[in-house]
């Protein structure tokens, strides 16, 4: 008799929590979550207008980054050699002869920036980096002016 009070007594004990979580759980099927957000941008860009999404152009996007990654020794009057002159059509076409469309990875701009080519400074950005990647996309991209 004592085991049988036993077993009714852990089935009641049991049988609360049971009923108590069927019940919560049956009251969340009318939980809704709604749209999830939209996913944010890995880099700032402008929209083409085409409905692929953002383009980076190299006036909007990448001249103010150049200016602020490598301007303090690569423009006029600064200890590098000349590369940025703060027009960004005349700055366009020195970075360019920088550029390889075809091979991102291999284009000098990148290289020196990542301390992988020669220069003086060794590493200015990260490979890993917004700005790197920023310019990495940008090039990938047909390096728009």
């Amino acid at each position: 008799m004592t085991s049988e009070r036993t077993l009714w007594s852990l089935i009641g004990a049991l049988a609360v929590p049971i009923v108590a979580g069927v019940g919560l759980l049956s009251a969340c099927t009318d939980f809704e979550r709604g749209d999830p957000p939209p996913p944010k941008p890995d880099v700032v860009g402008t929209d083409s207008g085409d409905g692929t999404g953002s383009t980076l152009s190299f006036a909007t996007d990448i001249h103010p980054l150049l200016l602020d990654n490598c301007g303090q020794c690569h423009k006029q009057g600064a200890p590098r050699p000349y590369l940025l002159t703060n027009d960004a059509p005349t700055d366009y076409a020195t970075v360019k002869a920088l550029v390889v469309v075809s091979d991102p990875p291999s284009s000098l701009i990148l290289r020196k920036a990542a301390g992988y080519e020669g220069h003086g400074p060794g590493r200015i950005l990260s490979p890993t980096g917004e700005p790197f990647l920023t310019i990495q996309q940008w090039i990938e991209e047909g390096a728009n002016p």
